[in-house]
């Protein structure tokens, strides 16, 4: 019997980030720190070794951690020859300086950027960002385009930003997809929580109402 190779992984290497999204459902153990460099080594040759052919390094948000995030990154293309090699960043803490560091034209293939509202209020209200979100969204998409990286955008919609008409912004970023996905409720985690201002229930919408 043949065993089934997910070719695709997606690796949470931190639960750390800079933004309080609202809808967010991960939840973040307090103390938690990535592993040493050294010892995230063995679980990326196993992954490679298992047939993983695209690689994507998430988190919460992973340039909390950009020499970490670096070294990965160029050791996924170096030495294990990842096809593909991706970050997921919500592109606050994204610069110039980074990308020159990790020779992003050679080792980085594609890019995630996270936007949910071109309204900086909205997001605001929703916890992405402080008002300034589309300012470092479009800085990532020009360094993309400098560096010749692969650019997508993921778009959660839910009550905040249900009506917003984003096509025209969209093209303008000019990523080569854009995946738009419905909030997802967890019990325990974004809602029925004991902090009711983690609680983001209000919103939540229909599967109706996502896919019009």
């Amino acid at each position: 019997m043949r065993r089934q190779v997910h070719s695709s992984v997606n690796y949470h290497f931190t639960m750390s980030c800079n933004y309080k999204c609202k809808f967010c459902f991960l939840n973040r153990p307090r103390g938690f720190k990535p592993i040493p460099f050294e010892r995230a080594k063995l679980g990326l040759r196993k992954l490679r070794e298992y047939g993983v052919r695209k690689l994507n390094f998430a988190g919460g948000e992973p340039l909390m951690h950009p020499r970490l995030l670096g070294q990965m990154v160029k050791y996924c293309k170096d030495e294990l020859e990842f096809p593909v090699v991706q970050i997921t960043t919500n592109a606050r803490l994204l610069n110039e300086t980074w990308m020159h560091d990790v020779e992003a034209r050679r080792t980085l293939d594609m890019m995630t950027i996270s936007i949910d509202s071109f309204d900086d209020e909205v997001s605001k209200s929703m916890g992405r960002g402080k008002g300034d979100h589309t300012i470092h969204v479009n800085r990532a998409a020009d360094l993309c385009r400098d560096f010749d990286v692969g650019l997508k955008i993921n778009t959660v919609v839910c009550r905040s930003n249900l009506d917003e008409d984003m096509r025209d912004a969209i093209a303008k970023l000019d990523p080569f997809r854009w995946k738009v996905v419905q909030m997802y409720l967890v019990d325990g985690m974004n809602t029925n929580v004991e902090n009711p201002v983690h609680d983001a229930s209000y919103l939540g919408i229909s599967r109706d109402e996502f896919e019009s």
